[in-house]
């Protein structure tokens, strides 16, 4: 649910926004990459660094999760926001986390894949 829910955020992002939507946009963005972090970390010292990185999706949240983190990092002002949008494409693959739990999307990603 909150994959969706960052995903909806992400979608009402747009050009000149009025300035109180950019900043719950930039707020959400926080909460969620804290969520997902903790969520990492949780999986993380739950199954141990081996079992935890013998799974190809929890690679995959990671490394969303540090291109989210390293988003954070980056002042907005500096001229760097073509950067900024390519880490914020980034984190719009999260929805690809959902596949795992989602055996008939799972199924339909697998046969286009194959068919390639």
């Amino acid at each position: 649910m909150l994959i969706v829910l960052n995903t909806l955020f992400m979608m009402v992002e747009h050009y000149e926004m009025p300035k109180w939507l950019d900043l719950t946009c930039e707020y959400a963005n926080l909460v969620f990459t804290f969520v997902f972090l903790i969520e990492m970390l949780l999986k993380m010292f739950g199954l141990g660094c081996k079992n935890y990185i013998a799974d190809n999706f929890n690679i995959f949240d990671a490394v969303i999760v540090l291109l989210s983190l390293v988003e954070l990092l980056i002042p907005k002002d500096d001229g760097s926001g073509s950067m900024l949008s390519v880490l914020r494409t980034f984190r719009l693959l999260r929805v690809f986390k959902i596949i795992k739990s989602w055996k008939s999307l799972k199924m339909l990603l697998t046969t286009v894949l194959k068919s390639f």
